[in-house]
This record gives C-alpha cells, structure tokens and sequence, in this order.
C-alpha cells in the first residue's frame, strides 16, 4: 500500500507550514498551475514535463481517495489558469459576465474531473510497481484521459500536452503518431524524471531521457 511519507517535493516551495497530506495536495494545485506557461504566448514548452513529475511522484505515495483528490487539483489549477479565456467566448453570445464566469468556473470543476479520475483508477487498480507505473501506466493513462476528453461531449482539446512542443524536439514525433503520441512523450518524459528522482538505477532513466528527445530531432 502506499505510505503516508513525506514525498520528495511536499517540503519545496515554503509548504512546510501545512501538514504532510496537505503538502502534497498544495503541490499537486501548485503544479497544474504552472501548467500553462508551455503553451502560447508563454512558450516555456519544458514545464510540460516539469509539471507532471510532482503528480507522479505524489501518485506513487497516495491511496486511490488522495490520487484522485490530488489529480483534481491538479487539473484545477491547470485548466483554472490554461482555460480562463473561455468567459470572453460566452459573451460573443450575448451572455452576461457574471453567467460567463460561473459557467467558465463549471467547465474547468468538469475537466478537473479527467486527471482525477485517471489518478484514482490507476492507483486502484494497477500494479504499485513504481517501474511500471511511472514509464508505463502513468503516461499510457495520462494520454488515454486525453484522448477521452478530445471527443466526449463534442471534446475540449485545448492544453493536450502534445501542443506545448511546437517547434522542439518532441514535436518531431507528431508526423508519424500525432498529437497523442507527442503528449504520450511528454507524460514519458515526466516519468522518466521521477524514476531518476527515486535515485535507482538514474543513468538508466537519464539515458532514455536522452534517446527519447534525440529521436525526436531525427
């Protein structure tokens, strides 16, 4: 079962204030906040990946209940931030703003919803290998969450990882498995992060880390 330890990143960024769950938490909002500055006019394509490693770090370390809580906030700061435009939308159509700010607020608790449920399934149901679940279920999910919200209820695709890369390395990738296959290297990039974070075997993961970003420039 996973413990209820501190994590590697509960004790960064001034948390020490809060209690050890609640530093994960933090860090978990904390993180999806800084989400969008990959993504135009930003452009700091590297926080992608930066981002996620907190996530899945603190997935190794929670219970199904905490995984989706922390997945939530996760996305609530990611979309809160990546998706606050949308009110302008609503008033093209003649919507009040204070509607538009309610109904902007129910669509980012709604796709709040995609990491939360994905952190819940894959720490109740998956193997607790942290192997296996940082280089192969974590961003195999990751992406499949994606895909899902691509179309359910005619889809919401804006902050897909995958777009964050424009124009770097991993985007040498879209032209053979597309936008989800960047994304899926995105989120692989992340685990291999907090594999080498666990300090077992750190070449290893630093070595595909650099075979996967080569490859992209190829």
């Amino acid at each position: 079962m996973p413990s209820s330890g501190s994590s590697p990143w509960q004790d960064l960024v001034g948390l020490a204030w809060l209690g050890e769950k609640r530093k994960g938490d933090a860090m978990a909002l904390l993180s999806g906040s800084l989400t969008p500055l990959a993504f135009a006019p930003f452009g700091a394509f590297y926080v992608a990946p930066l981002a996620l490693v907190p996530l899945f770090v603190l997935w190794l370390d929670s219970e199904p209940g905490r995984a989706a809580l922390r997945g939530w906030l996760f996305g609530l700061g990611m979309f809160g931030f990546g998706v606050s435009w949308v009110h302008e939308s609503f008033q093209f159509s003649e919507v009040a703003m204070p509607l538009a700010v309610v109904l902007t607020g129910l669509l980012v608790l709604f796709l709040s919803l995609y990491p939360a449920v994905t952190g819940y399934l894959i720490t109740r149901f998956l193997p607790q290998s942290a192997p296996a679940r940082l280089l192969g279920f974590f961003p195999a999910a990751w992406v499949l969450a994606e895909w899902v919200r691509g179309w359910f209820l005619t889809g919401f695709t804006w902050i897909h990882l995958g777009y964050s890369q424009i124009g770097w390395p991993l985007a040498g990738y879209a032209p053979v498995v597309g936008v989800y296959g960047v994304s899926w290297a995105v989120a692989l990039t992340a685990g291999l992060m907090a594999a080498a974070l666990l300090r077992k075997r750190a070449w290893l993961y630093a070595g595909a880390l650099v075979l996967l970003w080569g490859g992209g420039w190829m």
